[in-house]
């Protein structure tokens, strides 16, 4: 398909709808090691050299809205939208943003590397699972999936039932690490409590009697459906640098709602 070359600057109402080639871009600093889309349709903001900006609007249904964003600077093919008078761009493709040369000031972007990866697929082997109130437990399930396992709580048998039930990872050295993240998918179906998200140095064997810090991870909001997995974006770990650090799920559902809750794509991220 051929594109029209344009800077942020050259653009006009003639190019709405337009496919073009947007020259010398990068993603601005506050939006480095994110991805595309977390939790709903995300703006993110692309700047050229002289400080112009254009928002970057990505789906949470794109096939790579959990993927992060490159950090470097180069061309973008893009559709062009406008919004209240106010330009914007959508990309169909990740490789449509591939931004791999130096940044404006010259610096050299260093993707963050996966320290620690778990997809479900060995079960629950790196993790322990504690069930503190109630029969319904913690599970690895595929349905709906075809052979991509994934943690699944769900405290509904055969009516509402209140449980407290903990997903618990295995230690992740973060010894050494100047940068660390951690990401997940999500998804959520029927009305009941939200999933909740916790890291700490220093787990004792026993939740209760663990100190927890309480991450503000981007859920799946959608209880209505299935299979419309959420991004958490990167969740930032920088206390726990220097650390062990565990990430912990903890799930409750009362007499009056409970939610299901499922959990795939685990990853620590650093440098």
């Amino acid at each position: 398909m051929s594109s029209t070359e344009r800077t942020i600057s050259q653009l006009t109402n003639a190019d709405v709808g337009r496919w073009i080639k947007l020259k010398g871009v990068q993603f601005i600093d506050a939006d480095l090691y994110k991805p595309y889309a977390s939790g709903t349709t995300t703006n993110r903001t692309l700047i050229d050299c002289t400080g112009k900006t254009i928002v970057l609007r990505t789906s949470n249904f794109a096939t790579f809205a959990g993927k992060d964003i490159d950090g470097g600077k180069g061309d973008v093919y893009a559709i062009v939208s406008a919004f209240n008078g106010t330009y914007q761009l959508w990309i169909p493709y990740q490789i449509n943003a591939d931004l791999n040369n130096p940044r404006c000031d010259g610096s050299v972007y260093t993707p963050l590397a996966t320290i620690y990866g778990d997809d479900f697929s060995s079960g629950f082997a790196n993790w322990n699972t504690v069930s503190v109130t109630g029969a319904e437990v913690w599970t690895i399930s595929n349905q709906g999936n075809s052979g991509n396992n994934y943690a699944m709580m769900n405290g509904y048998a055969s009516g509402n039932k209140a449980n407290e039930d903990w997903l618990i990872s295995k230690e992740i050295s973060l010894v050494g690490k100047t940068k660390a993240f951690v990401s997940f998918t999500t998804d959520v179906r029927y009305a009941g409590n939200a999933l909740q998200v916790y890291a700490t140095d220093n787990y004792s064997g026993n939740p209760s009697t663990t100190t927890w810090t309480l991450l503000p991870a981007t859920l799946d909001t959608n209880t209505a459906a299935f299979g419309d997995w959420a991004s958490s974006g990167n969740v930032n770990l920088s206390a726990f640098l220097g650390k062990n650090v565990r990430i912990a799920f903890k799930y409750t559902s009362t007499t009056s709602a409970a939610a299901t809750w499922e959990v795939d794509d685990f990853k620590i991220k650093g440098q």
